[in-house]
């Protein structure tokens, strides 16, 4: 992992409304950022399925890399821009205009040019395609289900 001094924004997004979640995002942001030794300058909060490129989400984030001259926005997954390939291009696309660099906290450089933006543009819509739109609130909070005998069961 490149411990290069970066300046990250941060964006976290729930299809919800549930605060804890957003915060539990804000969070792993800002540890991804500490433990890489980047400056951690904030986050914006999103709502809704997707970043789209003229949402208030976007102009905050454009606002945010101009203002407090950060050269990365870091996300926790590619699934917090978008599910859907076609709007993640687009956020993409729009975000390399403004210009900044995009960062999963997994280490993915979703930014970077070539074939390999490429391959993880495929992936995302292949799995984006082959799993359901959403998962419920319960889905979402636990990791594990438990039977009559109270055992854990592996998903």
């Amino acid at each position: 992992m490149d411990r290069t001094e970066k300046r990250v924004w941060g964006y976290c997004r729930c299809g919800g409304i549930d605060q804890a979640k957003m915060e539990k995002q804000a969070e792993q942001l800002k540890q991804y950022a500490e433990s890489c030794g980047y400056t951690f300058l904030g986050y914006t909060k999103g709502r809704g399925s997707s970043l789209e490129p003229n949402s208030s989400e976007m102009i905050e984030i454009e606002r945010a890399v101009k203002t407090w001259e950060a050269d990365t926005l870091i996300i926790s997954d590619v699934s917090r821009l978008s599910r859907k390939v076609d709007q993640l291009i687009g956020s993409l696309k729009y975000l390399a205009q403004i210009p900044v660099k995009v960062e999963c906290t997994n280490g993915v450089d979703l930014s970077l040019d070539g074939s390999f933006k490429d391959i993880v543009v495929a992936l995302t819509g292949y799995i984006s395609s082959s799993e359901p739109e959403y998962k419920t609130e319960y889905e979402e909070e636990h990791e594990f289900e438990l039977n009559d005998d109270s055992e854990e069961l592996e998903r």
